[in-house]
């Protein structure tokens, strides 16, 4: 039968073909015959003697979408060496070793790699193809079978495992949901699949009937992993991750407003969140369907209320301003972690209290009198004007009744002084004349007097009868704490103010202008300390010793510390004055409030804070939000970098030669700033764009950025080129056309010498979003 050509060409094969002598000394390519011009060769016959005269040769079926199913091929081997059959995917269909027969059979069309099945013809033992056992989980490999695991991605939820995922890995990428398993009865005994929580939220999975590690289902964290499997009846996981939180960490977020605010990005699933701003109506703070704790700091101002819940929560707990509480979340509802209990008062004697509302009360439950302190006294113990004791018997002082002389006898009254070196008693007399410039006189006696001028003075030119004396001042518990007159150190000279008033100052000054004040030991001082100077007057306090000469010396002989202290609940001021002698104050530190910093007479601007508040505050005056905690470049979120990389306009890519150059980069955030310094040329060999693809992993966006910049081209010629970046790190320069100037593409001449020019720079964002 002929046929006529038409449309010219030549014909293609009206049949299949019977035989096929196929020797090859390379990898060969079939083709079906309705497919192959009758003049070609390689086409599918019912028989192929094949004839492989090199080892390791493939023999590869065309796509089985073209043939219908039941098409069969017998391959002979013969020739010496073995050969591969493989279908169109490359994937194996059968070894043929010399001498063998094997006959294919296509069974599935539905794909380009089909199925087959393989018979072996003639041989005295049958041996089993591993590509016609490959099953769910398995691979045929050469010969071999070989453990697969498929994968497949759930987006949407809910979504349901089937029969056919047997062996797979499903990998959830959406927020919370549910995963439905098939029935156990159906798929079987042994029957399993793997699953991942690749998504935002907590993932239930859940079987229609029988338990999943003895419970009705089971929640899959994000992040979390498992292998399923089942007996026929129940479920069982192994290998299933349980999420932990390592570390405990803090975030502070503005919230003003009002309505929902929804926690994102960096801001989901952290533990102890701190909310601030003005609200201007009643805010709920809207979190996650996953199990997580919440340490809450409400810090808004406003008289709204601010509450935490999931987004479909009913009734959600809230926080007042300024309270702290600690909330959980089950994956449902956001739950308080503590339930508060009242207080009943008044608290009883037998729980620590006093059974009272009021102090008489109190001291009446207590045993005491309701107004009177009652002192007991031992038995035998003198009284003056009393009389012995013969019984133990309380002593009752009416405090609304005590006396008090208000005039001192210079002849009768006195302090007593102990002389430790003598171990005796020793008057302090209190007198209003000057009666001897001797401190201790040779009867022992302390005296102070005044001078003409009303000051009471401790002082001693020398010692009348040449015994060193001291007045010793020691605590209550014996330990000596500073002397006067001694010929040894004091350990502390303390100077106290107990004056409650503005004008009770201690000062230490000098009238002299070349005077200075000298603290050879340690200078406390729990008042006012004023180091003032005038017109003629440069005072200071200098700390100099006699072995350093001039040499600043602060504290004690092994320290360097000046010690400054104030009481509690006071303030010390450092002070200064401006142009017009106005006190103004710079420092204000007080134990119970920290260190607070001014700015002339404008008020406070900066001051300190706990460490768990920031540890520093400062005053914005600009938006009248008042002391804020001093932000970091942490709290914002970015990331600054800058480095540089060197990359090779190499052969192959534009160049003859190969060229290396350096390209310096900055980083800010998600933006990124490219520089090439100097330029880099090269001799010319294509017109196709030239390029760099030794990008850093981190500088590579996440799709293609556009850009320009001046090159050379042909020696001469400066362009403007075209600059692309791609998402594998790829930068490439296109020429324009110069015929159709915007068109940008292989437009380089190739000859002479092109390159970029020193100087170009380009800035691009590395998200899409």
């Amino acid at each position: 039968m002929s046929y006529t050509d038409v449309f010219g060409g030549n014909l293609i094969f009206p049949s299949r073909v019977s035989y096929l002598a196929l020797s090859i000394a390379v990898d060969a390519v079939l083709q079906w015959p309705t497919e192959q011009q009758i003049t070609g060769g390689n086409v599918v016959a019912d028989i192929i003697d094949v004839n492989a005269t090199a080892v390791g040769l493939t023999v590869d079926m065309p796509d089985a979408r073209v043939a219908s199913t039941g098409n069969k091929v017998t391959f002979n081997n013969v020739g010496a060496n073995s050969f591969l059959v493989r279908d169109v995917t490359g994937g194996t269909i059968q070894t043929v070793q010399p001498g063998e027969q094997w006959v294919l059979s296509l069974t599935d069309n539905t794909t380009d790699m089909g199925a087959w099945t393989t018979f072996q013809l003639g041989a005295s033992v049958a041996v089993a193809s591993a590509s016609a056992l490959a099953g769910a989980g398995i691979k045929a490999i050469g010969l071999l079978l070989n453990q697969r695991i498929g994968s497949d991605v759930e987006a949407a939820t809910p979504f349901t495992v089937v029969n056919g995922d047997r062996a797979k890995c499903l990998i959830y990428t959406a927020g919370a949901g549910t995963c439905n398993l098939p029935n156990a009865a159906t798929v079987g005994n042994d029957w399993f699949f793997m699953l991942r929580n690749s998504g935002s939220g907590t993932l239930n999975v859940l079987p229609p009937a029988g338990l999943i590690d003895g419970s009705a289902s089971l929640n899959l964290d994000p992040n979390g992993s498992s292998f399923i499997f089942t007996d026929g009846v129940n479920w069982f996981t192994v290998g299933l991750t349980v999420a932990s939180t390592i570390a405990f960490d803090f975030v502070s977020i503005p919230v003003p407003g009002s309505g929902d605010f929804v926690l994102s990005g960096a801001n989901l699933n952290r533990i102890s969140y701190r909310f601030t701003g003005a609200l201007t109506g009643n805010r709920r703070i809207v979190v996650p369907n996953t199990t997580q704790q919440y340490w809450v700091d409400n810090q808004t101002s406003g008289a709204f209320t601010l509450s935490i819940s999931t987004a479909a929560q009913v009734g959600p707990p809230s926080v007042n301003p300024g309270d702290t509480v600690i909330f959980y979340c089950d994956a449902t509802d956001v739950i308080n972690a503590v339930n508060t209990a009242a207080i009943a008062l008044p608290v009883l004697i037998s729980q620590g209290g006093t059974s009272a509302t009021t102090a008489p009360n109190a001291l009446l439950n207590l045993g005491a009198a309701a107004s009177a302190i009652e002192i007991q006294t031992a038995a035998l113990s003198g009284l003056s004007g009393g009389g012995d004791l013969t019984a133990n018997r309380p002593l009752l002082l009416d405090v609304n009744n005590l006396t008090a002389e208000t005039v001192i006898d210079t002849a009768a009254d006195f302090i007593g002084i102990w002389d430790a070196d003598a171990g005796a008693m020793r008057k302090f007399l209190i007198e209003d004349v000057v009666i001897s410039d001797s401190l201790i006189d040779s009867a022992g006696n302390v005296r102070a007097f005044a001078d003409t001028g009303g000051n009471l003075q401790l002082r001693s030119d020398a010692n009348a009868d040449a015994v060193p004396r001291r007045l010793q001042f020691t605590h209550q518990d014996g330990t000596v704490v500073g002397f006067i007159g001694q010929n040894s150190f004091s350990e502390e000279m303390l100077i106290q103010n107990n004056i409650n008033n503005a004008d009770g100052t201690i000062e230490i000054s000098t009238t002299h202008a070349s005077a200075e004040i000298l603290i050879g030991n340690r200078l406390r001082i729990l008042s006012t300390l004023q180091v003032r100077g005038g017109a003629n007057n440069t005072a200071g306090i200098n700390l100099t010793t006699t072995a350093y000469g001039n040499r600043a010396f602060l504290g004690y002989v092994s320290s360097d510390t000046l010690v400054l202290e104030n009481l509690p609940n006071q303030n010390f001021d450092i002070q200064g004055e401006n142009s017009i002698t106005a006190t103004v104050v710079i420092l204000r530190t007080n134990p119970n409030t920290g260190v607070h910093l001014f700015f002339n007479n404008d008020g406070e601007i900066a001051r300190s804070a706990s460490l768990a508040n920031g540890g520093f505050e400062v005053n914005n005056t600009l938006t009248g939000a008042g002391f804020e905690r001093a932000l970091t470049e942490s709290d914002l979120g970015i990331e600054t970098e800058s480095g540089s990389f060197s990359v090779d306009f190499g052969i192959g890519g534009g160049f003859s030669d190969s060229n290396s150059v350096t390209i310096q980069y900055l980083r800010y955030g998600d933006l990124v700033h490219l520089t090439m310094p100097t330029a880099n040329f090269g001799n010319s060999n294509a017109n196709s764009c030239f390029t760099v693809n030794t990008m850093p992993v981190g500088l590579r966006p996440a799709s293609t950025r556009y850009g320009s910049g001046p090159c050379i081209d042909n020696a001469a010629s400066i362009v403007l080129a075209q600059v692309t970046i791609s998402s594998g790190g790829v930068i490439s320069f296109f020429a324009p056309n110069s015929a159709n100037p915007p068109n940008y593409g292989n437009f380089w001449t190739t000859s002479g010498v092109k390159g970029v020019g020193a100087g170009w720079s380009m800035t691009y964002r590395l998200t899409d979003s």
